[in-house]
């Protein structure tokens, strides 16, 4: 089904007015953010431990690394659409991914005050999944030695965007291939701010994936779009609906394209199972956590009500949580 919904064509007089306000209101919050973003960050104590946290975890990725020196540097030459900063260490990756959370938490928040959840990534997930298509620039980059070409990096299920950015901040020469219902308040922000954001290298495809996965399928087998490198399977959380899912994904991906899938607690756990079964997919890793485990913290909620217009957060709410990587083995006689 097609989830895009029509825009009303916004009438003149009073309701224009209110409208081109209500613009300027968004416009000028947008900017109060991101100062709030700058000026109340992390502490210099936290700053630190994500410091050494990120170092350590870029030490065991590659003993080459070089993460002696991780001053950010700004490209004053460069113009646009080009960005001024790229994370040439982990530690900047790890950074800037934090401050895009915030940001993309408070767009889903204040665009959306009826869904008691948004957007979430585990930094466990970030962490693993990084890895798969990280890529440092200048010295990291020629101390690595890998991904120096493109990746191609499909999801079903974009949400507010949080994988998303982490990947398309990890490696200059990721292409994202979005599969999206675009069913929130928030999603065309989101959409439009990582477009605007990195130009040409991340495309939605709108509507139910059942439908617009085989769709794209054929472009991919007719040549016209590449083959997946990495693929991420989280849509339909239903047994039936994610097992669909892998089971389409895998007719676009290369053989041993890395196969990333999200609450493996909820019904994409029986369906790698089973998918795995069916001899398209090897399952690599399993991890499976108590709620309330460190790697699984309790996510946040807002209850949808608001107080003086701005959202009112509501409780945490803990349980039972997982992820699951493996590859794709369905075109392994066909393509490498």
């Amino acid at each position: 089904m097609d989830a895009v919904r029509g825009r009303r064509h916004q009438q003149a007089g009073s309701g224009g007015v209110r409208q081109t306000r209500w613009r300027a209101y968004v416009a000028v919050g947008g900017i109060v953010v991101a100062t709030l973003v700058v000026l109340y960050g992390p502490s210099v104590n936290d700053r630190m431990h994500v410091r050494q946290e990120s170092l350590q975890v870029a030490r065991e990725t590659n003993p080459a690394i070089n993460v002696a020196n991780d001053e950010p540097t700004l490209n004053e030459e460069l113009l646009p659409p080009g960005l001024r900063f790229v994370p040439e260490t982990y530690a900047q990756y790890l950074t800037s991914v934090y401050t895009w959370w915030n940001i993309l938490d408070r767009v889903a928040a204040v665009t959306d005050s009826s869904r008691w959840i948004y957007g979430y990534m585990r930094k466990v997930q970030l962490l693993a999944y990084s890895r798969v298509v990280w890529a440092g620039v200048g010295t990291d980059a020629l101390a690595r030695g890998q991904n120096s070409k493109g990746v191609v990096y499909c999801e079903v299920g974009l949400n507010a965007g949080h994988g998303t950015i982490a990947m398309l901040l990890a490696n200059p020469r990721v292409q994202v291939y979005s599969f999206d219902l675009m069913l929130f308040p928030y999603s065309p922000t989101v959409v439009h701010l990582i477009d605007s954001t990195f130009p040409g290298r991340f495309r939605v495809i709108r509507g139910d994936s059942t439908v617009s996965v085989p769709q794209h399928v054929r472009q991919v087998v007719a040549g016209k779009s590449p083959w997946c490198d990495v693929a991420l399977v989280d849509g339909d959380h239903s047994f039936a609906g994610s097992k669909q899912d892998l089971i389409n994904i895998a007719q676009m991906a290369k053989c041993n394209a890395t196969l990333l899938a999200d609450d493996i607690n909820e019904g994409p756990g029986q369906a790698l199972k089973e998918v795995e079964a069916l001899g398209l997919i090897v399952l690599t890793e399993w991890n499976m956590y108590d709620k309330g485990a460190p790697e699984n913290p309790c996510v946040r909620t807002h209850i949808g009500k608001t107080v003086n217009r701005s959202p009112r957060f509501g409780d945490l709410r803990c349980m039972e949580w997982g992820w699951a990587m493996g590859r794709f083995v369905s075109n392994c006689a066909t393509n490498s």
